[in-house]
């Protein structure tokens, strides 16, 4: 990698953050950490969640009672516990 390229990148960086001060700054921070709750949100979304789908899948299907209203109360819960992580913030 040209390191001139990266040097001049970050010489114009650095002098568009010091004509908006400190402000700039702790906005950049502010963006930051929202794209990494972004990144987050996807990975749990794409890797982790899909896993735990199955796993709630399958003990619901390896169950014999699906329509009485402890089924219904055990599957309600299983959702619940589903739709936590998802709304997470």
């Amino acid at each position: 990698m040209d390191f001139s390229v990266l040097h001049g990148w970050w010489f114009s960086l650095s002098h568009f953050m010091a004509q908006g001060g400190a402000i700039l700054w702790w906005l950049a921070a502010v963006v930051t950490l929202c794209w990494l709750l972004v990144i987050e949100r996807v990975i749990y979304l794409f890797f982790y969640f899909p896993k735990q789908k199955e796993q709630w899948l399958t003990s619901w299907m390896a169950r014999k009672d699906h329509s009485s209203w402890h089924a219904c109360a055990i599957r309600d819960g299983w959702l619940n516990e589903a739709k936590l992580p998802l709304i997470r913030i």
